[in-house]
């Protein structure tokens, strides 16, 4: 048997690529969903707790290829609180974002995440900085309450984790997750 180094392939989103099988939404509402998702990156990076309680729906669930899942505002919050070592650290950066309509008052989207290491984490000596921490595909579940967008199921796939930061069957545990047909 070949020893073959094991390879990864994105899985496309084809259903929410496809113009025949997505529904456009209007600008104002892609614009909105977007802000949302530019949002939640900073609010991450920050460790701002209230602003990430604020745009997940109270019955919110994550599926994270590192930290498992979390259900409800408070266990989205708390995954900050609960990771100090990484505020003020690492940056997250959600790269082609496509968002469709799947009914009145729901969308789903899908973007890449590129999270950079851009400070020491604690007593880790400093590594040539920024380097890339982590990437992988997120696809979000949308819902829209009270006139505005929130995030109400989030699912991070295909993920690609730093060497030297994560153990090699937690990096191959994740890469290999993968949802080929972006449903929940």
């Amino acid at each position: 048997m070949v020893n073959r180094p094991f390879t990864a392939r994105t899985v496309s989103p084809a259903a929410l690529l496809s113009p025949q099988e997505s529904a456009s939404l209007p600008t104002e509402d892609r614009l909105a969903i977007h802000e949302l998702i530019a949002r939640h990156c900073l609010a991450l990076d920050t460790g701002d707790e209230a602003h990430l309680s604020s745009i997940v729906t109270e019955d919110f669930r994550q599926e994270h290829a590192v930290f498992g899942a979390l259900e409800g505002r408070s266990g989205f919050a708390a995954l900050m609180r609960d990771n100090p070592e990484l505020l003020g650290a690492i940056r997250h950066q959600a790269v082609n974002i496509v968002a469709v309509r799947t009914g009145a008052g729901t969308a789903k989207a899908v973007h890449y995440t590129i999270v950079m290491q851009v400070h020491a984490m604690g007593a880790e000596p400093p590594a040539p900085l920024p380097r890339l921490f982590a990437h992988g595909v997120v696809r979000d579940q949308l819902v829209r309450q009270d006139g505005r967008w929130l995030i109400h199921r989030r699912t991070y796939d295909q993920m690609s984790l730093t060497a030297d930061l994560f153990p090699e069957d937690q990096r191959k545990a994740a890469l290999k997750r993968r949802t080929p047909d972006w449903e929940a």
